[in-house]
């Protein structure tokens, strides 16, 4: 079941779930935040989101639409494997990710996805629906360990697998033919609002209440701040994704069929009943539980 699950995330960017309950705040510069001061203030825990979905506590980082934008290529990219002993795991090079995100593979962007990382094993995430979906998180790490060769300038990079396993109670969507647009895009308030625009087979609401699910209100923000952050959007061409926003600030949006969803729960039972997995077919175990304490070169986090 786990390498089917494996097989079917890699054909996918995200999630539902982490579309819509802002474990990746549409923030560019988080630290200018109320959310982030009222973060630090709790001793970096809390509860510090909530919407009509979702109930979210997170501890150790805050996490950003950056975040997320090296996520969505890690699983675009069809990078995620499983070792025979079940462990989640991704390798690449710093060049290979860069280069999709736009950026440089050495200087300050090196250190900029060093850090991202970092963050990434070090956030704890407890996110709980309001909607009576059955499916709930508790207390996961995104990623448990990373190391990075100087010299192959690598990355070997550990899931935590209670947030691989969550996503077979969600449902999964694959927009990677809008990535690089949404990769291209400088402010992250944008960025998550397409994100949450796409994660629906179809919107029709006011500007102001969907901006409210991304917890942007005059209520987490001044009326100035606010207004910018609608002017923003509303100039912004979000026609490539289908969004339309009227004069009277109502969204339009209808899925392209170049969007692809799947219920997690009803594929992997149609995959396993059509083509069951051996465990002799799995991915090679070269993620042993000591490679990153013995791997040549490697600086573990």
């Amino acid at each position: 079941m786990s390498k089917l699950l494996v097989n079917l995330l890699n054909q996918s960017t995200n999630s539902v779930t982490q579309m819509r309950s802002s474990v990746f705040l549409p923030y560019s510069n988080i630290e200018n935040t109320n959310i982030y001061k009222a973060f630090v203030k709790n001793k970096n825990k809390g509860l510090f989101f909530q919407n009509e979905e979702f109930k979210l506590n997170i501890r150790n980082r805050l996490l950003g639409q950056s975040h997320r934008d090296i996520l969505d290529v890690i699983f675009s990219q069809g990078l995620l494997k499983m070792t025979n002993k079940g462990q989640y795991y991704a390798e690449f090079t710093l060049y290979s990710i860069l280069k999709k995100l736009g950026k440089s593979a050495g200087g300050s962007d090196r250190t900029w996805i060093k850090e991202k990382i970092q963050d990434l094993v070090d956030v704890v995430i407890n996110l709980e629906r309001l909607d009576g979906f059955s499916g709930g998180w508790s207390d996961i790490h995104i990623l448990d360990k990373a190391a990075y060769s100087q010299k192959q300038q690598k990355y070997i990079i550990a899931f935590n697998s209670d947030y691989i396993d969550s996503f077979q109670s969600d449902i999964v969507i694959n927009y990677n033919k809008y990535l690089p647009s949404i990769l291209a895009i400088k402010n992250d308030t944008i960025k998550a609002f397409i994100r949450y625009g796409i994660s629906n087979n179809w919107k029709n609401a006011q500007l102001d209440s969907i901006l409210k699910e991304l917890d942007i209100s005059e209520h987490t923000m001044s009326k100035r701040q606010f207004n910018r952050i609608k002017k923003k959007i509303k100039d912004y061409d979000l026609s490539e994704f289908n969004i339309s926003i009227s004069h009277t600030e109502q969204i339009l949006y209808r899925k392209k069929a170049d969007i692809i969803f799947w219920n997690v729960a009803t594929e992997l039972k149609k995959a396993s009943a059509n083509s069951p997995v051996s465990n002799s077919k799995q991915a090679n175990n070269i993620l042993l539980d000591s490679s990153y304490n013995q791997a040549s070169g490697f600086t573990g986090y």
